[in-house]
């Protein structure tokens, strides 16, 4: 009788089974939700979350109309705010900027089977304090579209984002 296939194919399981351990374990490493260095990078710094009691669709409608923000750069003046829809779940908020540098915030829409999830980031922020003011501005905007679309919606502002606010800001 020939061991060899068998022997291969024995070496060929125990060297599936290193590498599968060794995956689970680096993935608890990353975290419960397996977001990896890559993933929190495409997120950047999350500033806000909230649980929205409508569909997807009037979560995104409504930002829309209650934010009022401009939909293209060419229509404001350097350093202003404007909304660019991104794909159905996904809008950024920038500013206009001639060398593509200035401000990016993300505003993700999760449809859910509960509540509709949001989720506000920055990930792109320039040091000039009149656009943190106006960037500070912005997030009060959001928090209140928010709240006229749905009363009871759960919002939490990240703990960075709530010390900020308690800054003494310049007027923009």
């Amino acid at each position: 009788m020939n061991l060899v296939p068998l022997i291969v194919l024995t070496a060929i399981a125990v060297v599936g089974a290193v590498i599968g351990v060794l995956m689970a374990l680096r993935g608890e490493r990353t975290g419960a939700s397996g977001a990896s260095a890559h993933d929190e990078q495409e997120q950047g710094l999350v500033r806000l979350t909230g649980e929205i009691h409508t569909g997807w669709e009037q979560t995104l409608i409504g930002l829309i109309r209650e934010l009022r923000l401009p939909r293209d750069a060419n229509d404001i003046a350097y350093g202003a705010l404007y909304l660019e829809s991104r794909s159905e779940h996904r809008m950024h908020v920038r500013t206009r900027s001639e060398i593509g540098r200035g401000f990016l915030g993300v505003i993700d829409i999760t449809p859910r089977r509960g509540p509709t999830q949001l989720t506000y980031s920055i990930r792109r922020l320039p040091g000039d304090d009149q656009l943190h003011a106006r960037v500070l501005d912005f997030e009060l905007d959001l928090i209140s579209a928010v709240r006229r679309i749905d009363a009871n919606a759960n919002v939490h502002l990240a703990a960075e984002a709530l010390r900020e606010f308690d800054r003494p800001r310049s007027a923009g």
